[in-house]
């Protein structure tokens, strides 16, 4: 099971990959929210994202932790979970979720 999916992800390089692309996506959120006036900083890290969010809130003693929602209906966030959801639960700080935004038809 896990171990010949981890040699497998280790033998075809998907490690290096999901790590790039992490950083490239983290980038781009970094320089949107310099462009739009933030004073942002940025990182990744390997574990649940939540996860990750409250504790790089702690580290920076974040005033408040802003993150998008997906808006996964109700039954895709109860079988993929919802980030947003666990960091309310998680966050020793204020939460601000803002809703993705519908287009108009």
């Amino acid at each position: 099971g896990a171990g010949i999916a981890k040699l497998g992800s280790k033998a075809l390089g998907l490690d290096t990959i999901a790590s790039d692309l992490a950083r490239e996506k983290m980038q781009r959120g970094v320089d949107l929210a310099r462009t739009s006036g933030f004073d942002a900083r940025g990182q990744t890290a390997q574990s649940k994202p939540w996860q990750a969010m409250c504790e790089a809130a702690e580290e920076l003693d974040a005033s408040t932790i802003v993150l998008g929602a997906r808006g996964l209906s109700r039954i895709q966030s109860a079988l993929l979970g919802g980030v947003s959801a666990a960091v309310l639960v998680h966050a020793k700080r204020p939460v601000l979720v803002v809703p993705r935004r519908h287009r108009s038809s």
